[in-house]
């Protein structure tokens, strides 16, 4: 069986799934969202990994339920867009913001006018919203340069989750192609960065995880979460990229 997770915007919440379909009964934890002045809404990276330890450890306990069939990885899912900056170690630089942050809307007014969003579409075949990673990047380009400065990563919920439970950087394709990655390809597409005018920080941008990827293996979960569940000791992999 898997751990399933799933890291929303306010609530992360997680059960136990067994090959047969079974599950046991979700357990929730909430998760602060901080509207600021400004059309400025963040999270707080370490709350959030919070949350998921949290659900993690009460669906272990469950395992019991679903008659002591190994648990065999963590599956992992999440909101998505915003942008969680991360340092090298995946401490976060600054609160992540949202994907309901607003602060960048007069630079997709911007780009709207001048034709990016329009040139952007045919390179990469998406659209973008203010809470996109594109125009928050360029937001805290303009305005924020020491914070980019300061990051080693350019990410996501989700993939900021699995850094900071495993180390690992990558990050899921789905996320990644919003707006920056040519799916066909799987490749980063230079021509929309230059659009948004983030050459510069093209190596915040990790690369995404190849179709069935696992973050890690070798009992990793029984490490962390040993002492809270027996069944632990029997899982092989935390499992977060599956596209």
């Amino acid at each position: 069986m898997i751990v399933g997770v799933d890291i929303g915007t306010s609530v992360t919440k997680a059960q136990l799934i067994s090959r047969d379909g079974r599950t046991t009964p979700a357990h929730e934890a909430r998760s602060t969202v901080y509207t600021l002045p400004g059309q400025r809404v963040e999270q707080d990276l370490d709350d959030v990994v919070g949350t998921v330890e949290t659900v993690v450890r009460a669906a272990l306990a469950d395992a019991a339920d679903l008659d002591g069939e190994p648990v065999e990885a963590l599956a992992l899912t999440g909101q998505g867009d915003g942008l969680w900056l991360r340092d090298a170690t995946g401490a976060p630089v600054g609160r992540a913001l949202s994907w309901m942050d607003g602060r960048a809307a007069d630079r997709l007014d911007k780009w709207t006018a001048d034709g990016t969003l329009r040139a952007l579409h045919r390179r990469t075949g998406v659209g973008l919203f203010p809470g996109s990673a594109a125009p928050l990047l360029a937001h805290l380009a303009e305005h924020e340069p020491e914070r980019l400065a300061a990051a080693h990563v350019a990410g996501y919920c989700v993939d900021a989750v699995v850094q900071r439970l495993t180390g690992a950087v990558t990050v899921d394709a789905s996320d990644a192609s919003q707006p920056f990655l040519d799916v066909a390809t799987r490749r980063y597409d230079e021509t929309a960065l230059d659009l948004c005018g983030l050459t510069d920080h093209r190596g915040l941008l990790p690369d995404p995880a190849p179709p069935g990827a696992r973050a890690l293996t070798d009992d990793w979960l029984a490490q962390r979460f040993d002492e809270t569940s027996p069944s632990a000791e029997k899982v092989a992999a935390i499992r977060g990229y599956e596209n």
